[in-house]
């Protein structure tokens, strides 16, 4: 009997110790990081400067794969569906996980479906609009929101985003009626905003062609000033305070993808995080880099959705 146990041993070991080795080595080849929106937009702006410095980081190379469609949902979903290996992660913002989930009905459950490993920035948002329009201030928005209603155009990227609520309450808190206009993704807003096609935005996207002098910035999203634009009030500051939380972007796997990957993951995170070059990069994209693990980002998730929620009823959201 002993003869046979100690043979069993044997083979569960070395059974065992191939899949070991495999989450050991992890990555072995390429890694495809998706990104639930089109190329060009503050999702797919983020993703790009972290494959690469996770290349770097990880001797292995990380790809973008842009998935663009039903706010985020097509290629989050995707990922969700994904084999747990290690080798299709996702790289998407709170308000892509913990919003459009609220409000509209998906083939997944994104706490549950995806094991998270990082959070890897915090938007400070910039609400922009277009040159032409004759406001400096919000509250020159508002007056003349209230003169014209109906006729400002407020580009998003997409129904049941997190830029979409902000409308909603924006509209609900100053008693103005401005026209959400949805789009497939931040690029295609930001060119109808340059053109004039649409008069307002918010989004991280504006604040390299606020600097270029081709929109004005009226205020900072977001818990504090951007240090870039130190002159520019926080929306609370001018009398909106929390019309949505602060989005931030995180790293995840499907479920089921190993401990020991996720620490790999999270333990490059911090440390790239720690760069002077990276802060300065990410800063200049409107990301404050605010390490967390993926344990304490699945927490930060979970309370964003249900803040998202309150929010939604209070708004009365609902899609386009």
């Amino acid at each position: 009997m002993m003869r046979r146990f100690l043979t069993a041993l044997t083979v569960f070991a070395l059974a065992v110790t191939p899949a070991l080795a495999q989450g050991t080595k992890w990555p072995e080849r390429p890694v495809k990081v998706v990104v639930p929106f089109a190329a060009g937009g503050p999702n797919d702006v983020v993703a790009r400067l972290w494959v690469d410095r996770l290349s770097m980081a990880m001797g292995q190379q990380f790809i973008v794969d842009n998935r663009g469609g039903a706010s985020g949902m097509i290629g989050s979903e995707a990922a969700a569906r994904a084999a747990p290996d290690g080798y299709t992660l996702l790289l998407a913002s709170s308000s892509t996980l913990g919003l459009v989930p609220v409000v509209a009905k998906v083939n997944f459950d994104p706490l549950k479906d995806f094991t998270p490993m990082a959070r890897v920035g915090d938007l400070i948002q910039g609400l922009a609009v277009n040159p032409g329009l004759k406001a400096t201030t919000v509250a020159e928005l508002v007056a003349l929101a209230k003169a014209t209603p109906g006729k400002i155009a407020w580009g998003t990227p997409g129904s049941g985003t997190g830029s979409h609520l902000m409308v909603v309450n924006f509209n609900r808190m100053a008693e103005v009626d401005i026209l959400h206009v949805p789009y497939r993704g931040s690029a295609d807003v930001l060119n109808d905003l340059i053109a004039g096609h649409v008069q307002v935005m918010s989004d991280i996207v504006v604040l390299p062609h606020v600097r270029a002098g081709k929109l004005r910035l009226l205020a900072m999203v977001g818990d504090e000033r951007h240090p870039g634009f130190p002159d520019t009030p926080t929306l609370a500051e001018q009398g909106f305070p929390n019309i949505t939380p602060t989005t931030f972007y995180g790293i995840y796997g499907p479920a089921g993808v190993s401990r020991d990957i996720v620490d790999k993951v999270n333990a490059k995170v911090a440390e790239i995080m720690k760069d002077s070059e990276m802060i300065q990069r990410s800063l200049e994209r409107g990301v404050l880099l605010r390490p967390m693990d993926g344990p304490a980002t699945g927490k930060a998730l979970a309370a964003q959705t249900e803040i998202n929620r309150e929010l939604v009823k209070i708004a009365g959201l609902k899609m386009e």
